[in-house]
């Protein structure tokens, strides 16, 4: 039944994603939790998948909602996870991309982990990575080797530059709404980074909770965005660098917190660059 006020905001933002759309909306219609709202946001799809989500809101009025951008442009991937941040009505907030998919309790258990640590700003776990196509859901990548814990505010970003943990997949997180957007949404900048500003931005104002159990299945693909370029160095490394500058200007204006990220930052760096003038002497 439509809810006026529902605990969670479920965001499928998609770009002609005909064949994944389904799976994902049964995900989430599986979920034991009952109280949720989900956003179909259409970035300009041209492959029949608009239509479907239309019918799938039909289907579900109130419950579903299908958004778009002015004129039905592509607007990317960050402008169409802003989208849904703008119209979500849930205290939580979920983004599960068209081609994953969830575990009946995923949200259960989130919202479950948000009442345990009323502090944390977003919550998540480890994963499956399971290669498009797969029947095993392939390997468990976790977040960091001592979940479960709680991380203090900053803590994750700090993790983050110097290479301590990996970030999950987009779908596996839950955010509080209100601090997702009191950070700004999604930060600007290379679609294929978007997770990691958004995960830094929301560290530097809470605490994250990472969980040790999995309930989230991210599907590798060498046609995605990131995909695509896993394998290239040079495109890895701008996008490296330029993640890194991105941490330095957010960083700086972020108080305390912000800082101590910076100097993790640079001190990582040095040590990275010592070590490579290490290993060339020895070569």
């Amino acid at each position: 039944m439509p809810d006026s006020h529902p605990r969670v905001t479920v965001a499928i933002p998609f770009f002609n994603e005909q064949r994944f759309l389904p799976a994902a909306v049964a995900a989430v219609r599986a979920q034991t939790e009952s109280s949720w709202e989900l956003l179909l946001v259409d970035d300009g799809s041209t492959d029949g998948s608009s239509d479907l989500a239309d019918a799938i809101a039909r289907a579900h009025p109130g419950r579903v909602t299908v958004l778009r951008h002015p004129g039905g442009k592509n607007r990317g991937l960050p402008a169409s996870r802003n989208l849904a941040i703008r119209a979500a009505r849930g205290d939580h907030l979920c983004f599960l991309d068209a081609d994953d998919q969830w575990s009946p309790h995923k949200l259960a258990a989130q919202l479950e982990m948000f009442r345990a640590h009323p502090d944390a700003a977003m919550v998540c776990g480890p994963s499956y990575h399971q290669p498009l196509g797969a029947d095993d859901p392939g390997p468990i990548v976790p977040v960091c080797s001592t979940a479960p814990r709680l991380l203090r505010r900053g803590q994750f970003a700090r993790m983050r530059v110097r290479g301590a943990l990996t970030t999950p997949p987009p779908s596996d997180v839950m955010y509080r709404l209100a601090t997702l957007r009191s950070a700004g949404g999604v930060p600007d900048g290379p679609p294929v980074i978007e997770d990691q500003r958004t995960y830094i931005a929301v560290s530097l104002r809470g605490a994250v909770f990472v969980d040790d159990r999995p309930f989230t299945t991210y599907t590798v693909r060498n046609d995605s965005l990131y995909g695509s370029t896993r394998n290239d160095d040079l495109v890895q490394v701008a996008n490296h660098r330029e993640f890194e500058r991105w941490v330095v200007h957010t960083c700086s204006r972020a108080g305390v917190h912000g800082w101590s990220v910076i100097a993790v930052l640079y001190w990582h760096r040095l040590r990275r660059g010592v070590g490579r003038r290490l290993r060339a002497l020895v070569d």
